[in-house]
C-alpha cells in the first residue's frame, strides 16, 4: 500500500497516553466521501496493551472527537497491522491517541485509500 508522507507519523509509546502528528486533510476529497484508511504497524514489539484512538477535529484544537478506534494486544511483534476505516465527511484533522499501562514499542501509521489490497500498486504497470 502507499502512503502520502503527510499523513505519515511515527509514534514511540512510553507511559499511558501519546498522541500521534495531526494529519491536515486539507481538501482532501476524503471529505466527500471517498473511502480511506488509517494502517497502523508495529515497527518495534509492543511490550503491553495499547488502545488506539483516531480522532477528528474541524479546528485542530480542543475539540477532538473519536471516529474510530483498534488494540493492539501485548507482545504483539513488528509488522503487526491494525486498521481503522476513516468515515466519509469526517472533519479536517485527524490524530491518533495511544493509551495503555506502560506502553512501550513503537509504531507507524499512514493514511491511504487502499489497505490490505491484494496487489500493491507497485505491482501494476505505469500507464
Amino acid at each position: 500500500m502507499r502512503f502520502d508522507e503527510n499523513l505519515y507519523t511515527k509514534m514511540t509509546l512510553t507511559g499511558a497516553s501519546v498522541d500521534s502528528g495531526v494529519f491536515d486533510l486539507g481538501n482532501a476529497e476524503i471529505a466527500l466521501g471517498h473511502p480511506a484508511c488509517v494502517v497502523i504497524t508495529v515497527t518495534t514489539k509492543v511490550t503491553a496493551a495499547t488502545k488506539i484512538e483516531l480522532k477528528t477535529s474541524g479546528t485542530n484544537g480542543s475539540d477532538y472527537a473519536v471516529i474510530g478506534a483498534t488494540e493492539i494486544a501485548a507482545n504483539s511483534d513488528v509488522g503487526t497491522q491494525k486498521t481503522i476505516v476513516v468515515p466519509p465527511q469526517c472533519a479536517r484533522y485527524l490524530k491518533l491517541v495511544a493509551t495503555g499501562t506502560s506502553m512501550g514499542g513503537t509504531l507507524e501509521a499512514g493514511l491511504t485509500a487502499a489497505a490490505d489490497t491484494a496487489k500493491g500498486i507497485e505491482d501494476y504497470a505505469a500507464n
